[in-house]
């Protein structure tokens, strides 16, 4: 009798967790058991990279679900101090804490899993502060760990050295967001060589990782001198594993055969299981034309910074085709004479127009000149180089204006951001 009444229990509570997990992912509310599967999957990671053994050294740190509502924040560690308020109602220091209604998403950097993954860098630094006040913080991220950047000091974003543009906000930060890469990309950090100040500072807590683990967890594997995650045997039971390959370089990927999100561990973008069937993140590829490099951005609408330069790459949605936009060149305006003379920006060459006021035609590059009171100005030109046949072009400087690249008959985008002009030349895009 004790069995069933046992067993018809646990299948009530099995359905009330199913309803409950049904009726979060409905409201957008963090489940428990969501977050227990994230928790679980970062001391595996911790694990792996030896920062973590049964009873020793990060194995002390927990992860709760706070009830307060987020205002922003996705996840949070008292590392220097709980205020009064807080501990009246239990938060205690170390701890990780993931608001009820975190806004967390399914992609790298912003999934749950990731999210933990950095909150445990600053409980690392609550539990062993002395480790962290060693030369190899200060060396690697340019200030120490409690320090925030001065007033007008905070770096601009370069995704060749921050692995997000959160890390640029203050050197903790910076730790935190590179540790969580570090704990998912552990066993292929060779993607990040061409972004050397990325790798530079991967390699920095790696060996941050190795001196830890040796000092408090006692793992002597040489793995921890190159890191590689460790191939997991599969359990018994365990079904066939689903393959796909990785758009971006053709190489296999093996995942398991679970419904859900997965990152792939060659370009970091998302893989869905869904009824069994994987299906990679649409990747899309194209030329840079300052490095003449293949590059890639995510399918979807936004703004993205180009890994070969520093220039921004817009994507966009036009009929049922996707293009991208890559900024070439920002440059002046027009320049203008008095008394009938003006210059044309095309060719820096003086052009010579009648007194009269009104619009007259520039015999070099067949733009409008305007004359008002005796006063000559020449249509603004903005002028950029065609990435595909590295010639140069001119096109009126009117911002929301697309016009046809005389070079490559390409369409061009002329656009405002702030008090600039800037002017994206259409690059084709392969699937």
């Amino acid at each position: 009798m004790t069995t069933v009444i046992s067993t018809a229990a646990a299948s009530v509570r099995g359905r009330r967790g199913d309803a409950l997990d049904f009726a979060h992912a409905r409201l957008g509310v963090i489940s428990e058991r969501s977050l227990r599967r994230a928790f679980k999957r970062t001391r595996a990671d911790l694990r792996a990279v030896g920062l973590l053994a049964d009873g020793k050294y990060l194995d002390r740190v927990r992860c709760y679900r706070a009830l307060l509502p987020s205002i922003g924040e996705v996840g949070y560690v008292y590392d220097s101090g709980v205020p009064w308020q807080r501990k009246l109602v239990g938060f205690e220091p170390g701890t990780i804490y993931i608001p009820l209604n975190a806004p967390v998403s399914k992609t790298p950097n912003h999934s749950l899993t990731d999210v933990v993954r950095h909150e445990m860098g600053h409980a690392w630094r609550f539990l062993d502060p002395g480790f962290f006040r060693r030369p190899w913080f200060e060396e690697t991220f340019g200030a120490r760990y409690e320090e925030s950047w001065g007033v007008g000091q905070t770096p601009a974003f370069d995704a060749r050295d921050f692995v997000t543009d959160y890390a640029r906000t203050r050197a903790a930060e910076d730790f935190c967001e590179t540790f969580m890469v570090l704990l998912r990309c552990w066993g292929s950090l060779e993607r990040f060589d061409r972004r050397p100040g990325v790798k530079r500072k991967l390699l920095a807590v790696a060996k941050a990782v190795s001196v830890a683990s040796r000092e408090h967890v006692a793992v002597t594997s040489t793995e921890l001198a190159a890191p590689r995650r460790p191939r997991r045997p599969p359990p018994p039971d365990r079904v066939t594993p689903l393959t796909l390959s990785c758009p971006i370089n053709d190489r296999e990927i093996e995942i398991l055969p679970n419904d859900g999100t997965y990152v792939c561990p060659h370009c970091e973008a998302a893989i869905e299981v869904v009824g069994g069937r994987p299906q990679h993140a649409k990747m899309l590829r194209y030329g840079c034309p300052q490095t003449s490099e293949a590059e890639f951005v995510a399918w979807e609408t936004g703004e993205f910074h180009c890994l070969g330069c520093r220039h921004d790459v817009l994507v966009r949605e036009t009929g049922r085709n996707w293009v991208a936009l890559h900024q070439i060149l920002v440059v002046s305006g027009a320049r203008a004479r008095q008394r009938g003379s003006v210059v044309c920006p095309v060719n820096d060459q003086d052009v010579e127009v009648g007194e009269d006021d009104g619009t007259y035609k520039c015999p070099l590059c067949k733009e409008a000149i305007e004359v008002t009171g005796g006063r000559a100005a020449h249509q603004a030109m903005l002028g950029f180089e065609c990435p595909q046949t590295g010639e140069g072009v001119h096109v009126a400087a009117e911002a929301g204006e697309s016009f046809v690249c005389l070079e490559c008959t390409g369409d061009v985008l002329v656009y405002e951001d702030g008090n600039y002009l800037k002017v994206a030349h259409m690059l084709d895009l392969a699937d």
